[in-house]
């Protein structure tokens, strides 16, 4: 996690995020659940970035870039539900043993609000200013906005490697610090190259 952990602490984007540190309390099923839930909601976002990529570039690699991005982020997004799925089940299992699944069920809840109030705050946000942006312009904001919401999703991803129980959710979790780590090496470089 070297590389990983220098583009953490790099410049402003170290500042903590809401959504990792909502997940910081949180243990066990309880913490898997929240993670999966709003590292779906995540990759949607940034699902929603990347659309508006074609329209609004002249630059192949970008447009490169967004498709196999949009492509990685559905094949997680698969596989975050269907484990989200066979958790959820096994939690509504638990609740009919334990006081404590009030709990859970109620942490969830708050999990999403928070969730939805990241994605009016933070990158839906930063979309508006993009859909009138055009070529070398909407690339520099692409390009900054793509690495803050990287940067999010890369330290989510490292707290669940530590914080999972589940072999199947540290996994996807490995995967997407890797991903997410590759592309934004891929992005500083193009920040670089195109804004001045």
């Amino acid at each position: 996690l070297g590389l990983a952990a220098a583009l953490l602490t790099c410049g402003p984007l170290a500042a903590a995020d809401s959504m990792t540190e909502s997940l910081r309390p949180l243990k066990g099923a309880e913490f898997e659940q929240s993670f999966l839930t709003q590292m779906i909601h995540h990759h949607q976002e940034g699902i929603e970035m990347a659309k508006m990529v074609p329209h609004h570039t002249k630059r192949a690699e970008l447009t490169d870039f967004a498709e196999k991005m949009t492509k990685t982020q559905m094949a997680d997004i698969e596989k975050m539900s269907a484990l989200l799925k066979s958790s959820a089940g096994s939690s509504t299992a638990q609740m009919d043993h334990s006081k404590m699944g009030d709990k859970k069920m109620d942490h969830s809840t708050m999990g999403d609000k928070k969730m939805d109030h990241a994605k009016t705050d933070g990158a839906m946000a930063g979309m508006g200013p993009m859909e009138s942006a055009q070529g070398p312009e909407f690339d520099r904001m692409f390009v900054q906005e793509m690495i803050k919401h990287h940067t999010s999703a890369l330290e989510m991803a490292q707290l669940a490697e530590g914080r999972a129980t589940r072999a199947e959710v540290i996994t996807i979790a490995k995967k997407i610090s890797k991903e997410q780590t590759d592309e934004i090496q891929k992005l500083k470089s193009w920040e670089a190259k195109w804004v001045k």
